[in-house]
Order: C-alpha cells, then structure tokens, then sequence
C-alpha cells in the first residue's frame, strides 16, 4: 500500500505566526541513523521524497517560526503492523521517518517543539547516542520547546490540551500511546469549524468509522470498492456487533506486532476521536489518509473552506476503497 505523509502549515492570522505541523519524510532518508535505515530497508519500504517541506515552502521557510513533532518513535524496532489484519498485512519500520522530516533546512531561529518525554528519552540524537532514532542535527543550535499538559489542563473532547497562541484558534492535544509524548492539534479553520490534525493517532480511517453516530452507508459506494466486499469485511470484523456501527479496526496489541508503545492506551484516543469525527465541524486528517489525496487543497491553496466545498463528506468513506483492493473478491 502506498500511503502519504502530510505536513500541515498553520498561520495566526491576527499575529502572523507561523507553525508547521509535523515535517513529513526527510529527501535523503538514507542519511536517518544507520540502525533506522537498515531496519527500513529489511522492512522492504520504499521512500519517495521529491522535496524537503523546507524545498517547497521556498523562503517561506525563513517565515516559520516553531516546527512541532507530533511524535517521534521512541527507539527502532522493525514490526509486522496487524492493524488492518482482514485484508492485509504491512510491513513497517517503526521508526522517526515519516514525522520528523528535515529541521535542520530551516533557520536556527526556529525553534522545535515536541511533546512531553522526548527530549528524555531521545536527545543528544544520533551519532552522539547510537540508540537514538534522530539525528543531533534536528535540534542543534536551535530552541527546543517540550509541551507539558499539566493535571489542570483544559480538556476538549477528553483530550488534555494547550491553548498555543492562547486565543483559541490552535490547540495542541495530549494524544499518548502510539508513541510516548505523542500530541494532535485541533486548529480553528472559521469561527465555527475546525480541523483535527491527528498525526498518527491512528493510520487508516477503519479503525474509527463507522460509528453509530456515523454509521456505514448503504450501496452504491465509490468505484471500485464493491459492496459485497465491504459488507463481508464487515461481518468478518464483526461478527456478534452490528457492522454498520463499529469499526472495521483496532490498534493490533499483539506483542511484537504492533507499531504502539502503548496498544491500549492508543485505542483509548481512537476511540475519543470518534466524536470528533462525528461532529460535521470538524475535518479529521490523520497524517497517512490515502481517501485525502485528490480531495483536499494542497499549500499554497487554504483549507479554510473546507466544509463549503465538502471535503468531509468526499474523503470519509475513502478508506472503503482500500478493502477493495486488499480483500478477495
């Protein structure tokens, strides 16, 4: 399955600040930490960068000024991923390549933010620690911010959250389990809707739709997904529960076939952002969504209207496509 990798570029329209959510995958990956390369490559995966975030933005990039990590991997491990156990089985690198893209293309005057517990555990970074799945160079020279959701934080949706710019209009989620520290974003888009930037809360949109709040739709679906094989997917998913109303996955918790650092505390955040999901306000965009290419606007055009142009309603059965070709017909 080929998958993307979103960076999202957030602006304070009445501050002018400006963030990068998450960098993607670095262009010279094989430049990662030789423990992660090699895993990656045992793994068969195949990376195509064709620019740096750094590369696209052009001089934007001197315009930005924190980039936050939603998640770095908190060691390298090389794991068969059973999260999408029905149809097919992946394998992947669990590894900080997909995220953490390049920082150090950027002025040292931005400054990284991660969430709480990374610097811990990972910091100096590689070649100064071997065991580190990041490199000295992501953070050196550069200010590092480590977000700390404290007990008396405000909390949206179960969620312990920080008011970034402290005007309401981003906001950064405590979203633990698939990586220790690992935060979403919920960004303001109008004054009534919002995006949620999930980072890899979770990989595929089965594994929190449907819901019964958001039920699996009636034939016809989008070509070429045939209904019988949704519908047997479905069934085989669920065999005691209504399939229309549960979701196709959950975080795989097989030791050592799962991509999590914490399998049941990761599905206790899949299964909060449901309501987000529920709610037509709100767009999910976790960072790997195949249904998001050829639907939502790349930079430099806006998501801002997402809702008037139906984003939501286009990509929210996309994943249904993905059965098709991973399931017998």
């Amino acid at each position: 399955m080929t998958v993307p990798a979103f960076s999202f570029l957030v602006e304070n329209p009445r501050t002018g600040k400006k963030v990068l959510f998450d960098l993607g995958v670095r262009k010279d990956w094989e430049n990662f930490p030789p423990k992660v390369v090699a895993r990656l490559k045992a793994a068969g995966a195949k990376i195509s960068v064709e620019k740096n975030v750094a590369e696209i933005l052009g001089d934007l990039k001197n315009e930005i000024d924190e980039i936050i990590w939603s998640h770095s991997h908190f060691g390298i491990d090389s794991s068969i991923c059973d999260e999408v156990p029905i149809f097919h089985r992946n394998s992947q690198a669990s590894s900080s390549t997909d995220h953490t893209g390049d920082p150090s293309t950027f002025p040292t005057s931005t400054a990284l933010v991660v969430g709480p517990g990374l610097p811990g555990a990972q910091f100096p970074g590689y070649p100064t620690s071997s065991t580190s799945p990041i490199l000295a160079t992501d953070h050196a020279g550069r200010p590092v911010r480590e977000i700390s959701f404290r007990n008396d934080a405000i909390t949206i949706g179960g969620y312990p959250s920080v008011d970034y710019w402290g005007d309401g209009s981003f906001y950064l989620l405590a979203t633990p389990g698939h990586a220790v520290g690992h935060m979403s974003a919920l960004v303001r888009t109008t004054p009534t809707t919002f995006a949620f930037l999930g980072g890899d809360i979770c990989h595929h949109g089965g594994q929190f739709r449907p819901t019964s709040a958001v039920p699996l739709p009636g034939p016809p679906y989008h070509p070429p997904c045939p209904g019988a094989v949704v519908m047997a997917a479905a069934r085989a998913a669920h065999p005691r529960a209504p399939c229309d109303t549960e979701p196709f996955y959950r975080i795989a918790d097989t030791p050592g076939k799962t991509v999590a650092a914490d399998a049941a505390l990761a599905q206790a955040q899949v299964v909060r952002l449901e309501a987000f999901d529920a709610d037509e306000d709100v767009l999910v965009l976790i960072a790997h969504d195949t249904a998001l290419l050829g639907v939502v606007a790349l930079w430099p055009q806006t998501a801002n209207a997402w809702k008037a142009a139906g984003w939501k309603e286009s990509v929210r059965w996309g994943f249904l496509n993905d059965l098709a070709k991973g399931g017998e017909k």
